[in-house]
């Protein structure tokens, strides 16, 4: 009876122990709900498989005390929504030459959602080793800015390109940019609504009758430079090249200077000397009291 009774007890430390060893290795158990995690262990380095919630896995660099952790992410998708608003180059000089000052400002609010796939957790903290969610969020918000950065581009691209495009179409410049992004997340969904652009024919005008403008003023620069009557300064200011009223006038300032600092060098050269005579008569007061 007491060899069985031994037995059963035995069984029941078995059984306890493997629970234990099942229980520390069972890596799921140590990931929240709608997260995916990745084991990061000093005998194995960063694990290749990702650990996701409901998914059986066991790994055994979780059974050695403070040998692994396990750094655990949320994979939701994560939102992005931004306006972006400012001005196209040269708005304000080129809005000066008409009469009605036409605006050629632009706005327009973004939407953009993005997912993680579980795999490329694994690389995230291979190289860039984030640790925690809001080193993700950053991650996900560099992403989303430079998609955004990109549409923008190829928006203005349109307003400034030299052919005769009247219209741009922004659902088209989103879907292209969608299409090239090679990153690191995958894109749910893009929105751009709210959208608030100049009208393209009046800009394209405007650059056009800026660039004949100052195509007249380079043309009527260069003919001040040819002649030896004139210089041109980098600013485009045109002075007369006198040099006779130019000697002048540096020989006036010279000598103006040079009266102001030699009064100057006089005053402070007979202040040192009485100076330097009353430290003698203070010296000589002194011998004759010792």
């Amino acid at each position: 009876m007491k060899r069985a009774s031994g037995v059963i007890v035995f069984l029941v430390l078995l059984i306890a122990a493997l629970g234990a060893v099942f229980v520390l290795g069972y890596s799921p158990m140590h990931v929240p709900h709608d997260s995916v995690g990745v084991i990061v262990s000093k005998t194995s380095g960063v694990s290749e498989k990702p650990v996701e919630a409901g998914k059986f896995q066991w790994n055994w660099q979780l059974l050695i005390p403070t040998n692994a952790k396990i750094r655990s992410f949320s994979a939701k998708p994560y939102t992005y929504s931004k306006v972006k608003s400012g001005e196209l180059p040269g708005a304000e000089i080129y809005s000066s030459l008409f009469n009605d000052k036409p605006s050629f400002k632009y706005s327009m609010t973004f939407n953009l959602e993005l997912k993680c796939d579980s795999n490329e957790f694994v690389n995230l903290v291979k190289n860039s080793d984030i640790s925690s969610d809001s080193d993700l969020k950053a991650k996900y918000e560099s992403c989303a800015e430079e998609i955004v950065s990109k549409i923008l581009d190829k928006i203005f691209t349109q307003f400034t390109s030299d052919d005769d495009n009247k219209l741009i179409d922004i659902e088209a410049v989103k879907n292209d940019i969608v299409k090239e992004y090679d990153g690191t997340f995958s894109v749910v969904s893009l929105n751009i609504s709210d959208v608030k652009i100049p009208d393209v024919a009046v800009y394209k005008n405007a650059r056009k009758m800026y660039s004949k403008h100052m195509s007249e003023i380079e043309a009527e620069l260069e003919k001040f430079r040819q002649d030896p009557n004139y210089f041109v300064t980098v600013m485009g200011n045109v002075y007369k090249n006198d040099k006779d009223y130019a000697f002048r006038r540096i020989q006036a300032n010279l000598k103006v200077l040079r009266d102001k600092y030699q009064y100057t060098a006089q005053r402070i050269e007979s202040e040192l000397l009485v100076e330097i005579d009353n430290i003698f008569k203070h010296n000589n007061h002194l011998k004759y009291f010792m």
